[in-house]
């Protein structure tokens, strides 16, 4: 796929690339849907494995109950209902997010899954980054950051997201590295940091052979490769 991919045309290149940004641009929201899902998946192999103190075990307890109320028949509710249910979510959580360990990972990154849908994207990061604090070491520790970089891009602040994607994609068991390599290199665009996007897409073209994002980074390359090249003649 890759020899296809090279010997695009200029202009075939450009449109695919304006397609990809329209793409991302109007699933963004979708995305980080399906990791907040990921993460809960996460948290109960924390529970199952890292929990050691009565205390801890107390606290996650208390966050399930706290969750299963926000997240019970749902589905039903009024849009008032959802955002009053919302509320009282992040009331009922706030003794727990200042927790170390899984239980501040997971109380932090529920809140953040509601600031996120609220579009309050300043407390979501806040939230994710205290998740990512929590438990450093946590296999939600990289899908904090990532999430933190898509809420830095919703504020259009490119600069701290692309610290947090770089961030995510240092972690070499991050099962979304690709992602967050790609994403990396998106942000470096927007930043006008042409030598540092080409520098991400090389590293996911290099370490990802046969990986979706690593076959839209190499048609990126190919583009930063002719432009900058036609802009130094």
């Amino acid at each position: 796929m890759s020899e296809n991919v090279i010997s695009l045309k200029k202009e075939n290149n450009q449109d695919a690339n304006e397609k990809l940004e329209s793409f991302m641009t109007r699933n963004r929201k979708a995305i980080i849907i399906c990791f907040v899902a990921l993460v809960a998946v996460a948290a109960v192999v924390c529970i199952c494995f890292g929990v050691k103190s009565g205390s801890a075990k107390k606290n996650l307890a208390a966050i399930d109950s706290i969750e299963y109320a926000y997240t019970k028949d749902s589905g039903s509710l009024s849009d008032e209902e959802v955002l009053a249910r919302q509320t009282e979510t992040l009331e009922n959580l706030k003794p727990y997010l200042s927790k170390k360990g899984s239980a501040g990972t997971r109380a932090n990154m529920l809140a953040a899954d509601i600031a996120f849908v609220q579009n309050d994207y300043e407390n979501a990061v806040k939230y994710y980054l205290a998740g990512f604090s929590s438990n450093k070491n946590a296999y939600t520790a990289p899908l904090c950051k990532f999430n933190a970089g898509v809420c830095y891009e919703e504020l259009e602040d490119f600069a701290s997201a692309a610290k947090c994607y770089e961030s995510a994609s240092s972690f070499d068991d991050f099962l979304l590295k690709s992602h967050a390599l790609f994403s990396l290199g998106r942000v470096k665009e927007v930043l006008g940091d042409a030598d540092g996007a080409k520098e991400a897409y090389t590293k996911l073209t290099e370490g990802f052979k046969n990986d979706s994002w690593s076959d839209l980074a190499q048609s990126r390359l190919i583009y930063l490769e002719t432009n900058v090249s036609a802009e130094n003649k």
